[in-house]
C-alpha cells in the first residue's frame, strides 16, 4: 500500500521522509520528536525552497586534513603487514588497490 504523500517517519534511520514522484526522499530531520521540523521542510520541499536532490544528497562533509583514502591503505598494511601471510597481502593488495582508484569524491547529478 502507498504512503501518503506526507511526512513519515522511519526507525531505522531514526530520520523523516516523504514520498515524491514514487521516489523515498529524506527530509533532513532526524529525531521521532521532530515531527513539526519534519512538516516544515516537507512544506519548503513543495514550495520549491529546497531542491528533493539535496535533500536526497546531503553535502559531502570536508576531508580531514592529511587523511586520505591512500593515506589509510598505507597504515594499514605498515600494520598488519608481518602478521598476514603473503597470498592474503597480495590479495589485500589488489582490493585497496581497486578502492583508491574509486576513491574520487562524490558529486551527485540529478
Amino acid at each position: 500500500m502507498p504512503r501518503l504523500n506526507s511526512p513519515w517517519f522511519r526507525a531505522s534511520t531514526n530520520s523523516w521522509y516523504t514520498t515524491l514522484d514514487g521516489k523515498k526522499v529524506p527530509l533532513g530531520v532526524r529525531g521521532q520528536h521532530n515531527r513539526k521540523a519534519a512538516l516544515i521542510a516537507f512544506a519548503d520541499l513543495l514550495a520549491g525552497r529546497v531542491s528533493p536532490c539535496t535533500r536526497a544528497h546531503p553535502p559531502a562533509l570536508p576531508h580531514p586534513i592529511g587523511l586520505s583514502v591512500g593515506g589509510v591503505v598505507e597504515k594499514f598494511f605498515a600494520a598488519v603487514g608481518g602478521r598476514l601471510k603473503p597470498p592474503t597481502v597480495a590479495r589485500y593488495e589488489y582490493d585497496a588497490a581497486v578502492f583508491v582508484r574509486r576513491s574520487e569524491p562524490y558529486a551527485p547529478t540529478c
